[in-house]
């Protein structure tokens, strides 16, 4: 097993709520009415800096689904899943995407770094004088 480079997201996203590593971005959000193992959870079209478990058929309030249980790259903690596929056809638009359990994933804004920020170029005069 290689080394592991984490993703670092440069805008308002959630993080491992252990470690700080950043794992959504906040524009990937799909919905927030969600309920997890643990209480209140979202659904995300994308996740980084995340660790994927075997497939395992999991029965759920909404029916049965294929799922990977996911885990902070770094820290380890568990902090939600990805719905791998689903029995019903109702629920096949969850396929691929993410549930984070938002007792173990928080929102944070980091600090822009340099460069993130938008630098003003000089401004130029065309002349010299002003009236």
């Amino acid at each position: 097993m290689g080394r592991y480079y984490p993703v670092h997201l440069k805008s308002r996203c959630y993080v491992c709520a252990k470690c700080k590593t950043h794992l959504a971005f906040k524009g990937h959000l799909l919905s927030h009415d969600y309920r997890g193992k643990n209480g209140p959870a979202c659904l995300f079209k994308r996740v980084e800096n995340v660790i994927e478990m075997e497939p395992k058929t999991e029965q759920m309030s909404t029916g049965r689904f294929i799922v990977r249980h996911i885990h902070c790259c770094r820290c380890h903690t568990y902090i939600g899943w990805k719905y791998v596929s689903s029995y019903e056809p109702s629920q096949k638009f969850k396929d691929g995407h993410y549930i984070l359990e938002m007792q173990d994933a928080v929102l944070q804004r980091d600090d822009p770094e340099p460069d993130d920020c938008f630098i003003h170029p000089p401004i130029t005069f065309l002349s010299s004088s002003f009236s």
